[in-house]
């Protein structure tokens, strides 16, 4: 994957999580997070419209790895908290 699509889906992903919060399939705990979310993808997006040439891309590819593998994991925190575990309760 090159830098620039890395970041494209880096940004993507974090514009879909940013969607997810007051959503249906969200809840209290993962709303929270929507303006930490909204100033990650805006920081993305600005260092993204800062690149000129394919040096620049590739110069901060680090960054854009960074940023995808933030937003998996946010991805990955929204399926945990969203998901109601199936426990067996015996005592109620």
């Amino acid at each position: 994957m090159t830098a620039k699509q890395t970041a494209g889906k880096a940004l993507d992903m974090l514009h879909e999580l940013k969607d997810l919060c007051y959503s249906e399939q969200s809840n209290e705990i993962f709303d929270e997070l929507h303006d930490d979310i909204h100033w990650q993808y805006e920081g993305l997006s600005e260092s993204m419209s800062e690149c000129e040439t394919e040096d620049d891309w590739e110069s901060l590819h680090h960054e854009w790895l960074d940023a995808l593998q933030m937003a998996k994991d946010i991805k990955n925190y929204h399926k945990i908290i969203t998901n109601d575990p199936d426990i067996g309760w015996i005592y109620s």
